[in-house]
């Protein structure tokens, strides 16, 4: 992977489905960043 460790997430209130679907990517993200770095393969 060329940017380990990059998370992209959301759109931005506004811009595809208001301010949950933006909390919920933020979310997810957080989950997935936990997860890299509780298994080790965060670098």
């Amino acid at each position: 992977m060329s940017h380990a460790g990059l998370y992209p997430a959301g759109e931005g209130a506004g811009y595809a489905g208001g301010i949950m679907s933006a909390a919920l990517d933020g979310l997810r993200a957080a989950e997935n960043i936990v997860q890299n770095v509780t298994s080790g393969s965060f670098n």
